[in-house]
């Protein structure tokens, strides 16, 4: 440590080794179970108080802080269907010493496509069929790009912006239950979670209009929107 006078002057460099010893807390152990159709459900015992969830996509190393719990029990609502992930707890004291839990996979098997708000994942909306034939599920995605003209250049200049906007169109079949909820979520001002085995897990939302038909064979509609991703913060902060 150096210190600097309101003239700019520093002082010489002082030192002043020290040692910091803390407990750490009680190491949890974690358990997985794919008991549940559309979520991983995790099983957390040896704990005294709250934990933070980390996950990573198998082999990947690259694990994400998704979540804090003080139960027992947590069910991932977020995992991709046909995706093995991998996870971990962390017990956390107030002093921030910390014990991690053993590594346990996860893998979660869904045929629908599962659209929820943020909040509250496991009210999940599910699409799953066509009339006549599979869903229509198409992904487009654009860079943002500019063509400027400068006096002197002969062509127009490349200039590549750092935003990039991925849309989903997706057409389905649904019953009168399923239509009214995608228009509550369609009106819904929070942040919303598409799950699909194809498309994976993307937070976004239902946006231009929703292209309705009745069908005059089925007691049902023909539904068909966009669904744009947004910028949804994915790890949660140590308290």
């Amino acid at each position: 440590m150096r210190i600097t006078n309101e003239y700019g002057i520093e002082s010489e460099w002082a030192e002043l080794p020290f040692t910091i010893r803390t407990q750490p807390p009680e190491r949890p152990t974690l358990h997985t179970s794919n008991i549940l159709k559309r979520s991983i459900r995790l099983y957390i015992t040896g704990h005294g108080g709250a934990v933070y969830i980390y996950r990573s996509v198998w082999q990947d190393d690259k694990f994400l802080r998704i979540a804090k719990t003080s139960g027992g029990c947590f069910d991932d609502y977020t995992a991709a269907p046909g995706v093995r992930y991998e996870y971990f707890v962390r017990a956390v004291t107030g002093d921030f010493s910390f014990a991690d839990s053993n590594r346990a996979t996860g893998i979660a098997h869904f045929p629908e496509t599962a659209i929820a708000e943020y909040d509250s994942l496991h009210d999940m909306t599910l699409l799953l069929y066509q009339v006549g034939g599979i869903p229509t599920k198409d992904t487009t995605t654009t860079k943002e790009k500019t063509l400027t003209n400068f006096i002197g250049r002969p062509s127009p200049v490349l200039q590549v912006g750092e935003h990039k906007t991925r849309s989903d169109y997706l057409a389905f079949y649904c019953t009168h239950r399923a239509y009214k909820r995608l228009l509550a979520l369609q009106n819904s001002g929070k942040p919303l979670l598409l799950r699909d085995k194809r498309l994976g897990s993307v937070y976004g939302t239902i946006t231009g209009s929703l292209s309705t038909r009745q069908n005059e064979v089925l007691d049902g509609f023909q539904v068909a929107f966009n669904f744009t991703q947004i910028d949804h913060p994915l790890e949660v902060a140590i308290e």
